[in-house]
């Protein structure tokens, strides 16, 4: 899928208050949110405040 085009309406939706963009794959949220954040800067991820959609768990019982 290419998502670009969603950022690019998303971004300027948003007026530039969209100042990065991370595709999550195999180091899951955690593990490629920090490579958008410099040095200095945390981020704090509540995985509760959001719902997985059931796509990844079915992937997830499949690769077992």
């Amino acid at each position: 899928m290419i998502y670009a085009p969603t950022i690019v309406t998303l971004s300027e939706e948003l007026g530039g208050a969209l100042h990065g963009v991370a595709h999550i794959t195999g180091g899951g949220i955690l593990g490629n949110v920090v490579r958008l954040l410099p040095e200095n800067l945390e981020a704090v991820i509540d995985m509760t405040s959001f719902e997985t959609p059931e796509i990844f768990f079915e992937i997830q019982r499949r690769a077992r």
